[in-house]
């Protein structure tokens, strides 16, 4: 049973956040590393106590546990640290303008401050760690809300935050609806949340009453094109990589194939492979097989519900058991876009199967049902075709002839686009979402004669040297294309712009 905390206590909890941010203890490089290090063995001690927990909330298979979610915790911590060290070193500008020859620039990352994450049930452990990494790299404390619907997830998580560190950095409220409700009320630095467009908009609601930037992870319907280009002598793996995709984890990944897409010509050869797949892989599942359950009741009769309404014909090898939320993978055939399926969000161990002639008219329909999804998966040999969807569908990420690994490359940004969500994480995008770039000028004082001319009273003559300073190099003309401008150019004036500062301001003494 997952102990809520007090109402009462939050907003202690989220003061007692900013105190210790307030106390510098992240503030080095070294002490970040170090929390970052306590992190990574107290998971590593605790491996089996994560996957006995998942499969108690929700029948998690113990397989997805640890390589969909402990292996790329595992991997994204010791990426960080390797290159932490380089993330936070001030970057020199590299360019100046004229006008600002005699300065030295740089841009440094500071911590935004308190970072409050709310975590989704799904995948708890890595859509919960994963941001915590990157905000502690940053140097930010953190207050973490972990989902209240993998109540022992959630338990041996916080007992794993607020012990592991040497200091506390990582403040965990536990609670359903009137605990987020509450959460929301102080100012925070930064939020971030992952789980429906609906309560990201209440997220985001609440925090623009501080003026509190977001990052919102939404998810969406996203689509799987297979084309007539599509490789057909290796139909079977491409087939395999979908339908892993859409049923692993039971369907409950926001990236997941929620429907495919599939050209008139290989439509039936589709049906009849990926019909012998889903024999090959689930023949004869049961509640008790190794695979994930429905996360709760609601979304057990919820599934069911679309399951009884869809006009297609559907094919499964295995039966729906209510008491344990557990519904067979379940492929649905000869599927309109009207079709109850094809109204939101499946998440949900069932693959709608739809047939296509005119990839321009397709790539229109999904635009216009279920535009900007979180990521979009194209099956084709074509560069022509990958490039069409690619220029006429926005979507979060794309996977060419695979599915859903783009998640796991945390060396690479994640993030959703208009509907799905905006803002990016993972590794190095991470460190930049939960950090500020701040840019440091300094000036030296031997340049105020060079300077000066800036100042009152507004003189003929300084405007003239000031302009003199001001004037660019311009490589283009009124009309026709602009030509991309020669790398050596930018060099040269880089190289010159403090002597031509110099020379400027004095020739505005001799003329003047």
């Amino acid at each position: 049973m997952l102990e809520y905390t007090q109402v009462e206590e939050i907003g202690s909890l989220v003061d007692k956040a900013r105190q210790v941010f307030d106390s510098n203890v992240l503030l080095t490089v070294q002490n970040r590393l170090n929390q970052l290090r306590n992190l990574y063995y107290v998971l590593l001690d605790h491996q089996t106590q994560f996957e006995d927990a998942l499969s108690k909330d929700f029948n998690r298979s113990r397989f997805e546990t640890s390589r969909l979610e402990l292996a790329q915790v595992f991997g994204e911590i010791l990426y960080v640290m390797q290159h932490l060290e380089s993330w936070s070193k001030p970057q020199k500008v590299d360019y100046l303008p004229l006008s600002f020859g005699t300065t030295y620039s740089t841009v440094e990352k500071i911590p935004l401050g308190v970072i409050l994450i709310i975590a989704p049930f799904n995948y708890p452990i890595v859509l919960s760690l994963s941001p915590i990494i990157g905000a502690i790299a940053a140097g930010n404390t953190v207050v973490f809300k972990p989902s209240e619907l993998t109540p022992n997830c959630s338990t041996l998580l916080t007992e794993v935050l607020q012990s592991c560190f040497d200091y506390p950095i990582v403040s965990v409220v536990n609670g359903g609806i009137t605990e987020t409700q509450k959460l929301l009320e102080p100012k925070f630095d930064k939020i971030m949340f992952t789980g429906s467009g609906h309560v990201g908009k209440i997220i985001s609601k609440a925090a623009a009453e501080h003026l509190t930037p977001v990052i919102l992870e939404l998810g969406g319907k996203s689509p799987c094109f297979l084309t007539s280009n599509c490789k057909t002598t290796k139909i079977k793996a491409l087939l395999s990589r979908i339908i892993w995709s859409s049923f692993v984890n039971s369907g409950q990944t926001c990236v997941a194939v929620d429907y495919l897409l599939v050209h008139e010509s290989i439509y039936s050869t589709v049906v009849q492979e990926s019909t012998k797949i889903l024999k090959e892989f689930y023949c004869n599942i049961t509640e008790k097989s190794d695979f994930t359950h429905l996360i709760d009741r609601k979304s057990f009769k919820r599934t069911m519900t679309t399951l009884q309404r869809t006009k297609g014909k559907k094919i499964s090898f295995g039966v729906s058991h209510e008491d344990t939320n557990f519904i067979p993978p379940t492929l649905i055939c000869d599927v309109s876009w009207d079709d109850e399926t094809m109204q939101s969000e499946n998440f949900a161990p069932i693959l709608p199967i739809i047939k296509y002639s005119s990839l321009e008219d397709v790539v229109s329909e999904v635009k216009t049902e279920h535009d900007t999804p979180l990521a979009c998966y194209i099956f084709s040999e074509d560069p022509q075709e990958q490039r069409y969807i690619l220029n006429n569908l926005r979507s979060g990420g794309v996977c060419i002839n695979e599915t859903m690994m783009h998640v796991g490359l945390y060396t690479a940004p994640f993030g959703g686009i208009g509907d799905s969500g905006y803002g990016n994480y993972h590794g190095k995008w991470s460190f930049d979402s939960f950090s500020h770039s701040r840019t440091v000028l300094k000036q030296p004082l031997w340049a105020e004669f060079l300077i000066k001319a800036r100042y009152p009273p507004y003189t003929r003559k300084n405007r003239a040297t000031l302009e003199l300073l001001d004037k660019g190099v311009v490589w283009f003309d009124r009309s026709g294309n602009v030509p991309s401008r020669r790398s050596y150019l930018t060099k040269v004036i880089g190289y010159c712009g403090l002597m031509v500062t110099i020379a400027a301001a004095l020739i505005g003494k001799l003329v003047f």
